[in-house]
């Protein structure tokens, strides 16, 4: 049986993901005309997000070894 690893999968999906997530955001915010404060609190929950995907990559990477 071929090992199928899924890990890498995840990761690239994860990463479109999240990067198709930030963008749209972002952009919902800039067409919106969203104010600094509202415009901040979308930053602060893209880089909560990117943290805990940082954490989930670095988890997964220590299972692979």
């Amino acid at each position: 049986m071929k090992k199928i690893n899924i890990t890498t999968e995840f990761k690239q999906m994860a990463t479109s993901l999240f990067g198709g997530f930030s963008g749209a955001l972002i952009a919902l915010g800039v067409y919106a005309k969203f104010n600094f404060w509202q415009m901040s609190l979308i930053v602060l929950w893209i880089l909560t997000l990117g943290t805990a995907f940082l954490i989930v990559v670095a988890l997964s990477k220590g299972v692979e070894k």
